[in-house]
């Protein structure tokens, strides 16, 4: 289960039928009525298995009954893990069951919250988030601690590291529309203002990546995204590298990233076409790039001359793709 879900997180190409989910989930539920697994090995099977989208129902009972009988099993990475597990299959729905333990996890992390580190504090926002407790037929709210851990994370950005930040970002493109954005436009603000004041400092991997996370965010829920005065900062650092040929900023990945992300938006994309365009055509000449079939769609579609690249390596990509 192990290498399954690993080779599903690097979005490897396999296909696992239905008849080998059968398979897989008859000898899981043998294991569990000969009671081979302790308490831990359910734990990380409940979380291998749910990156698959299975039915773990049996799995959570026999795991609910463990901690029934002795809570100290309960720490807060283990009830970290489980969330984060479950989280990953509200595409296909979770069980009844499945929200039941969910809501028995969340009062003993309540219990312990006060021992919560901060990056834990950050990953369970993201996966209480995710979980969409408000859209459940039961309509289930969210947990007594969770404005008193969005206010904590907004007091301790300082403590919170690029990836946890991100974290937090994707987590309010789960959030209903009436839920505070006080902790997303502090993070706005922070970022921009660093921008300002200390631009350099921002890796452009890390701004490109920043922006992408707001995408679904962007799209969703517009009174969420950037003010105007703040995208233009963001736009105007974006084409200062781009015209002082920022090696991250001019990568291919880079500017796939950035022509994809902005493709619905277009004012700003009307703003960074033409620098996107004119660096990608001296990366072009000095053969050191390799467009992607989306950007030259894109510079076709905006009426821009893409004959100079065809005449490269990338007139076979433009077909592949």
């Amino acid at each position: 289960m192990f290498s399954l879900r690993k080779l599903r997180g690097l979005k490897v190409g396999f296909n696992i039928t239905t008849m080998d989910m059968k398979r897989i989930m008859d000898k899981v539920n043998n294991f569990i009525t000969n009671k081979t697994f302790g308490f831990k090995s359910l734990v990380n099977l409940h979380y291998d298995i749910s990156f698959l989208g299975a039915n773990v129902d049996n799995l959570i009972q026999s795991i609910s009954e463990e901690f029934t009988l002795n809570k100290s099993l309960l720490t807060a990475p283990i009830i970290i893990q489980m969330l984060q597990a479950s989280s990953q299959k509200t595409g296909v729905g979770l069980s009844f069951r499945e929200y039941m333990t969910i809501t028995r996890l969340l009062v003993f992390l309540e219990e312990q919250y006060n021992e919560l580190k901060i990056d834990q504090k950050c990953n369970i926002f993201k996966y209480i988030a995710k979980l969409e407790l408000q859209y459940h037929p039961m309509k289930y709210e969210f947990p007594n601690f969770f404005m008193r851990l969005k206010n904590d994370i907004k007091g301790n950005l300082e403590h919170v590291n690029e990836n946890l930040l991100m974290s937090i970002i994707q987590a309010y493109s789960f959030l209903p529309s009436n839920f505070p954005n006080d902790l997303l436009n502090e993070i706005k603000e922070v970022f921009v203002m660093t921008l300002k004041e200390n631009g350099k400092s921002v890796n452009s991997n890390f701004l490109i990546e920043f922006l992408e996370n707001f995408q679904q965010i962007m799209l969703s829920k517009k009174k969420r995204t950037f003010t105007p005065d703040q995208f233009k900062v963001l736009i105007d650092l974006i084409i200062g590298r781009l015209k002082s040929r920022d090696e991250s900023m001019i990568s291919t990945k880079s500017i796939n990233k950035m022509m994809t992300t902005f493709e619905s938006e277009e004012t700003v994309l009307a703003q960074l076409l033409n620098p996107i365009y004119e660096s990608c055509l001296q990366s072009i000449k000095q053969n050191t790039f390799i467009l992607g079939s989306t950007v030259l769609e894109i510079f076709y579609k905006h009426k821009m001359d893409v004959i100079p690249f065809l005449e490269h390596v990338t007139f076979l990509i433009f077909f592949l793709n």
